[in-house]
């Protein structure tokens, strides 16, 4: 039997790191032996982004069930709601930064987006899962592990100087990853595909735009225009889909009551979820509940009268 991932928000990591830089800024920097026996589970990070480098040692690094052979200069970057776990694991040593985009300005954001060679090694392309993967040259990997160790020594210990620095430190990581990756893969996009994902996956929080398109180091409105172009609807008009779909299969299947199923769908108001439901779907939720019922009962009495 598989056991699934245990799913692990950003605030749970940073609750056990309190003292550090991560308690003003959303971002933790570690050096993990892949043997650690907590990851042996695998975790699916909910809410947030990471890197990994392999500084030394080989392993099998599981990412959404598809193994990678991972080594010494090996990058794999992971965007919201990617699982993961490491396997086979001979001396295998990573440097890994944990990172929410919201920390980042709208200016650096931008910056970020136009940084080519960034966006495809989170969010892969068609047919190309792979480009999540980089390999490093020699001299470049011990770029980016200087550039590590002096982030996680400047994280280590909470102060505004240190908060700067570890931000600029991180910002430089990502430029050498964004133009070593530029010079490895083609370019390519799946922006809806994994901010789909995502909202199927966190379909019942308070999701917003802005961190869907964080997530993809696009503005808001740019996010906006290529999910319109890729899904064929708005960000919020899925999201909205898929919290009525959710609501309506907990109507039919459960006995919560209809304040409960909002809640649990996404909606912290009854009322607005009441009329966003019946907006969406011509009946109020207690009436779509009843006709959902009826029907069933018809089918029933149906099948008894024919036997």
């Amino acid at each position: 039997m598989t056991i699934p991932p245990f799913r692990i928000h950003f605030e749970a990591l940073r609750d056990l790191n309190h003292g550090r830089v991560s308690d003003r800024l959303p971002i933790l920097c570690f050096e993990d032996p892949a043997a650690n026996p907590d990851v042996v589970r695998g975790y699916l990070h909910v809410d947030f982004m990471s890197v990994y480098v392999a500084r030394q040692g080989t392993g099998i690094h599981v990412v959404d069930g598809v193994p990678f052979e991972v080594q010494a200069g090996d990058v794999y970057a992971m965007g919201y709601g990617m699982s993961h776990r490491f396997d086979a694991s001979e001396g295998l040593v990573l440097d890994t930064v944990h990172f929410v985009p919201a920390m980042f300005s709208a200016e650096t954001h931008e910056a970020l987006s136009a940084t080519e060679g960034l966006a495809p090694l989170f969010l892969g392309f068609e047919g190309g899962e792979s480009s999540r993967w980089l390999r490093l040259s020699k001299s470049a990997h011990v770029q980016a592990i200087e550039i590590l160790q002096s982030m996680r020594e400047e994280w280590s210990v909470d102060s505004p100087d240190r908060a700067l620095m570890v931000q600029a430190l991180f910002l430089r990581f990502l430029v050498l990853l964004a133009r070593c990756h530029r010079d490895t893969h083609r370019s390519g996009s799946r922006v809806g595909l994994r901010a789909r994902a995502l909202i199927d996956l966190r379909y019942a929080e308070p999701l917003k735009v802005g961190d869907l398109a964080a997530s993809a180091f696009l503005s808001i409105g740019r996010f906006t225009e290529v999910f319109r172009a890729e899904v064929g609807c708005s960000p919020r008009e899925y999201l909205g889909q898929v919290r009525i779909q959710a609501a309506k299969k907990l109507l039919r299947e459960s006995d919560l009551t209809v304040s409960t199923i909002a809640a649990q769908t996404g909606f912290p108001d009854p009322a607005y979820f009441t009329r966003f439901f019946r907006q969406q779907v011509g009946l109020c939720p207690s009436d779509y509940r009843g006709d959902r019922e009826t029907s069933s009962n018809k089918l029933s009495e149906a099948s008894l009268t024919r036997t």
